[in-house]
């Protein structure tokens, strides 16, 4: 149960959580602000417009979750046919 969680929170931090990070911290240091740096950090104001640092990685988590769910299920497929055709 436990190695089952921690593999989910790698893949959370992986697919959600860095992505997050990186657009956060590339529109910190790309766009333009009248607001100190530590305010725009601590707030996230005049940073990631409309929520997308943290819209995109949500998508792109539900699609790697959605890619890895397929995963398992066509692995189950395969080997339940193999059992099944011996």
């Amino acid at each position: 149960m436990r190695s089952r969680l921690t593999r989910e929170l790698k893949w959370f931090a992986a697919a959600f959580i860095v992505p997050m990070l990186l657009l956060i911290g590339t529109e910190l240091m790309i766009s333009r602000s009248k607001l100190p740096r530590w305010r725009r950090v601590v707030t996230l104001e005049d940073t990631c417009a409309y929520g997308s640092c943290f819209i995109l990685p949500a998508f792109l988590w539900i699609v790697v979750l959605g890619l890895r769910n397929l995963r398992n299920e066509w692995q189950r497929y395969k080997e339940e046919r193999r059992t099944t055709h011996r």
